[in-house]
């Protein structure tokens, strides 16, 4: 077991009228060598935390492994059509919504956007196969919520492609349009989102639920609330968290952020 599966905090939190989805995929059908190993582990340990530590009632998070395209679909909607699954959810406009993926992103050697990539995705095809990730925070925030968060830990570097140089393929920088929401993704621009074998997590993944374990010292102003924004502080500490870490074995990794996290309450302890 990592650290951060065990000795989860008490806290006060309560969600009731909160709504989750945790995606993990790892096991790829014709992305040869290169399953996301520890994609599940991350998965299962974010929905314990949900419940155990954030407060969420355990009906209301979705939880896929080894999610097809049409599991995103179902999910979130398409183009056409975004009243989908999520959407039918949340009746509640106070209701607030975690999203978390952990698996593999990816460019579009065409379109240069960037996509989710479902488990029977061709790795030369995603413009196809894939989720593109501007039109998942369009259909969320067609959800009216209090606050959205988004956690993906997956990168865009394009080391899914076989025989193509990933540096070949810049990727086009998504807009994040939430009205009230935050996105956290593992990277920025072309990194490559590492795993942290001793832990059996992904890097950003560990952090992010270390950053939880752990609230007196995520607590920066010291009034027993964690925000979001706090989360990611502790997560990209150069000294302490994902960048140091990535450092250590010759790697940049650094998280992004993007919206305003500065209000958002995680836990209170």
């Amino acid at each position: 077991n990592s650290d951060v599966d065990v000795n989860l905090p008490a806290t006060k939190t309560k969600n009731e009228n909160a709504y989750a989805v945790v995606i993990d995929n790892k096991d790829y059908k014709d992305i040869k060598g290169k399953d996301v190993d520890f994609a599940i582990n991350d998965a299962v340990m974010i929905k314990k935390y949900l419940s155990d530590v954030m407060g969420f009632m355990p009906g209301n998070i979705i939880y896929r492994e080894n999610a097809a395209k049409g599991d995103f679909e179902a999910i979130f909607g398409t183009r056409e059509n975004y009243k989908a699954e999520l959407y039918e959810l949340v009746k509640n406009p106070y209701a607030e919504v975690f999203i978390y993926y952990s698996g593999h992103g990816a460019p579009s050697q065409y379109d240069k956007k960037s996509y989710l990539v479902p488990v029977e995705c061709k790795p030369n095809n995603v413009q196809f196969g894939g989720y593109p990730t501007e039109l998942l925070y369009g259909n969320l925030a067609k959800i009216r919520t209090k606050f959205t968060t988004v956690i993906i830990d997956a990168c865009y570097s394009g080391n899914i492609y076989e025989n193509i140089s990933p540096l070949g393929i810049p990727v086009e920088d998504t807009k994040v349009e939430l009205p009230n929401g935050a996105v956290i993704t593992a990277t920025s621009s072309n990194e490559t989102a590492n795993w942290y074998p001793e832990q059996q997590h992904g890097m950003f993944t560990y952090f992010f639920l270390k950053a939880l374990q752990n609230p007196q010292k995520t607590d920066k102003n010291t009034d027993n609330k964690v925000t979001l924004d706090e989360v990611y502080d502790f997560v990209n500490d150069h000294n302490s968290g994902v960048p140091y870490q990535a450092r250590l074995i010759g790697q940049q990794q650094n998280p992004n952020i993007k919206g305003n996290a500065k209000d958002k309450i995680v836990i209170e302890y």
